[in-house]
């Protein structure tokens, strides 16, 4: 009996033990989240290793934010995946309705999907984001789809997107820091994605002798040389939202705030700390 009783609480103690260490990938993931002093002025944010897939630590990195034009990272990859990019669009006069920042295309433009995509990504063009979903389809829902198919196959369960802009007056788009650390993640893994995303200055001309002189909004991609890439997004809504990438120790990070204040020291900080 005794025997019996000594094996039976042996198994008892192997099975917690064994349960214990079973736990998925993202539970391991989630015990390493504390919150940083990193992230007092911010209601979201997250330092997220690209390359191994680990979180480093975060703030509400699950709380579902308005993200601004930080989202066009996902217009951007989907357009890359989805498009041609050596297609011209030609501009209709719906570009007169698009509203907030622009890269300033005219109606009557024909312009490629290329130069769309560093007008997006460099100067968070809302006329580009719409351009690019209307070289898709007229039906800009089509584009949408698309990069909602993207979040699916993520597996991402609090991102959803309404629009390519990151506007939130008509609709909104939602996701959390840590859905869109995994957007840029997969993202990041394309060689044009990384090129655009890298852009500090470029000199675009279109076939009606107009020209574009860019400069990447990303203050950090001019003065850091760690930084790898980058996204600034605002509206009044969603307060300043803010995505670097960066390169430290041969291992690439993306640092993701959402509404937060002074979001480019916060930035730098955590680039000096990691």
């Amino acid at each position: 009996m005794k025997k019996f009783l000594f094996l039976v609480f042996t198994l008892l103690i192997v099975t917690a033990f064994i349960s214990k260490l079973a736990f998925n990938k993202e539970e391991l993931l989630i015990t390493n989240v504390s919150s940083s002093e990193f992230f007092n002025n911010t209601k979201s944010g997250i330092l997220y290793n690209m390359t191994t897939k680990e979180i480093v630590f975060g703030k509400n990195i699950h709380q579902e934010m308005l993200p601004a034009s930080t989202i066009k990272i996902l217009t951007c990859i989907t357009a890359i995946l989805h498009l041609n990019i050596n297609e011209y669009i030609l501009v209709g006069d719906w570009i007169n309705q698009v509203e907030g920042s622009k890269m300033y295309l005219s109606s009557g433009d024909y312009i490629d999907n290329l130069s769309l995509l560093y007008g997006l990504m460099m100067v968070s063009g809302n006329d580009a984001a719409m351009s690019l979903a209307k070289s898709y389809n007229d039906d800009i829902d089509d584009f949408i789809k698309q990069m909602n198919k993207i979040v699916k196959y993520l597996d991402l369960k609090n991102t959803k997107i309404n629009n390519p802009t990151g506007l939130d007056e008509e609709s909104s788009n939602y996701t959390t820091c840590y859905d869109l650390a995994i957007i840029t993640t997969f993202a990041y893994n394309n060689n044009l994605f990384k090129d655009v995303f890298n852009c500090k200055t470029k000199n675009i001309s279109i076939p009606s002798n107009k020209t574009f002189y860019l400069r990447n909004k990303h203050r950090l991609i001019h003065s850091n040389p760690l930084v790898t890439g980058g996204k600034t997004g605002y509206t009044k809504k969603a307060g300043r939202t803010l995505v670097t990438t960066f390169n430290k120790n041969n291992n690439d990070y993306v640092i993701i705030t959402f509404d937060a204040f002074s979001d480019w020291d916060i930035h730098q900080k955590i680039i000096n700390h990691a």
